[in-house]
């Protein structure tokens, strides 16, 4: 029987809340390809012409591709060089448990023993007074058949002792038919004790013996991590509402210079929600019959987030451009464009996911799935970019 994995391995929940909060959150698809075409358009929200760096975007795109691959590769094989440790410790545990179960079965086979051997003897003593009682009747003239020698009594051999079951010299009409039956059961008890006890002694290595089962405590656990959860996200929500209340205006230690951080930690857990239920219908183009099949390589899911959260920072992106270098946007909104583009859409958009994505169809059954879903995922949102905030600020007055 294989060894139970951990409980924090066993704890679904845990899991896709590290993967798919922490993990898809802390990577940004969006603000990625943003970077990538401010560089090619050349001008910043701050109104300042740069210059158009094709060159340069194009560089950011390839790394920004090629490292979270070689972060995902190079994570797997450090997990793949950490498993036989940890077996190994393990196997340590389960060996240490058995070990005790070997001791605690001898322990039970000498017990069962030594119980027969109690036994043989409070049989003998009832023998013996059955032999005197035959004795005095054959001295007082009473009939009886002659006397036979006795067969050597059965010898078991406990550690290094013999022990003899059974004693009388002669043995009457009387005192001879009532051991004998009593006797072969004794034996069959110290046999069967004898075998038990061989059995757990020869039971072989204690490595050999199955592990014990790890205590169900998957409950506990689950009540756990759902309680620690709940308090992280109400003390973040809290902090993040009391703090961007206070950063409004710089006196008292506020800093309005970082109240969009604040707003990002509050528009962010949306984004993420509204990715994990996107992740569903990854599987749907597979289905798409109607348009001569051939999409499987297509995680929509994922493709939709990205796309979406790329639109959302473009948008924000040109609006405070063209308006916020013209004094037409207030502190509030200007910092509520931020939040939502650093909370929401960085929230929204994932690059771990994409990467592990791209691997699984690369080791599929079509290599090529891969390279298309790349290219389609990275150059359909630079070409909307482009146009949404390329045309904006290509048209706008030189400051």
């Amino acid at each position: 029987m294989a060894a139970a994995p951990p409980l924090w391995q066993r704890h679904t929940a845990l899991h896709l809340g590290l993967r798919t909060g922490f993990c898809g959150s802390l990577t940004t698809f969006s603000s990625w390809v943003l970077q990538i075409v401010v560089l090619m358009v050349g001008r910043t929200s701050s109104g300042h012409p740069h210059g158009t760096q094709w060159v340069a975007g194009l560089w950011a795109a390839f790394l920004g591709l090629a490292g979270p691959l070689v972060a995902l590769v190079l994570g797997q094989h450090t997990a793949l060089a950490f498993v036989p440790l940890w077996q190994r410790h393990r196997s340590t545990d389960a060996a240490g448990k058995a070990s005790s179960r070997g001791r605690s079965a001898r322990g039970k086979g000498g017990r069962a023993v030594a119980e027969a051997i109690e036994q043989a003897a409070r049989d003998t003593e009832a023998g013996g007074a059955g032999s005197s009682s035959a004795d005095s009747a054959s001295q007082n003239g009473t009939p009886g058949p002659e006397d036979t020698p006795l067969e050597p009594p059965p010898l078991v051999m406990v550690s290094t002792q013999l022990v003899s079951v059974g004693s009388s010299g002669t043995r009457g009409a009387a005192g001879a038919a009532a051991p004998e039956p009593r006797i072969e059961t004794v034996a069959q008890a110290l046999d069967e004790a004898a075998a038990e006890l061989a059995t757990a002694v020869d039971a072989g290595p204690p490595a050999a013996a199955p592990p014990l089962p790890e205590p169900a405590r998957e409950p506990l656990v689950s009540v756990l991590s759902d309680v620690a959860a709940a308090a992280t996200l109400l003390t973040l929500t809290g902090v993040s509402a009391a703090y961007a209340y206070l950063d409004r205006t710089g006196g008292a230690g506020g800093d309005p210079g970082r109240r969009f951080l604040w707003l990002a930690v509050l528009f962010g857990p949306p984004g993420c929600i509204l990715r994990w239920y996107l992740s569903r219908f990854n599987t749907a183009p597979a289905a798409w019959t109607a348009l001569g099949g051939g999409w499987g390589w297509l995680q929509l899911g994922t493709f939709v987030a990205n796309l979406a959260a790329c639109l959302l920072n473009f948008v924000a992106e040109a609006v405070i451009f063209r308006l916020g270098g013209r004094g037409s946007l207030t502190q509030l909104q200007t910092v509520c464009l931020q939040g939502l583009m650093t909370g929401t859409a960085g929230c929204l958009s994932t690059v771990s996911t994409w990467v592990v994505e791209l691997q699984k169809l690369s080791l599929g059954a079509s290599p090529a799935g891969s390279y298309r879903y790349a290219l389609t995922s990275l150059v359909l949102p630079i070409a909307l970019g482009l146009l949404i905030y390329g045309l904006p600020a290509w048209t706008a007055a030189s400051p």
